[in-house]
């Protein structure tokens, strides 16, 4: 189980770990449960502030999490930061 970039670094998700001990509870030595944090691993490669900063209330009412992997999930669209910069970061 993954817990995506942008998830607050304070605190573990307590819905994965809900998760994690379902699955187990329900499944026993069927299965193997590891939670990844990839939020703090984004957040070493970003540098904490800068990750911060892109976690903030204006950042998230903004989209800019999902903005950035947008290349990724949608490889055919024309790039689009111009624009996106312009709405919200005017």
């Amino acid at each position: 189980m993954v817990n995506m970039p942008f998830a607050t670094l304070q605190f573990p998700s307590i819905a994965l770990t809900q998760l994690k001990s379902v699955a187990e509870s329900r499944f026993g030595d069927r299965v193997r449960v590891r939670i990844l944090y990839l939020n703090h691993e984004f957040a070493h490669y970003l540098g904490v502030e800068t990750y911060q900063v892109m976690n903030s209330v204006q950042a998230s009412n903004a989209g800019l999490g999902d903005w950035l992997f947008r290349s990724v999930a949608f490889p055919e669209q024309p790039d689009n930061a111009d624009a996106y910069f312009k709405r919200y970061y005017p």
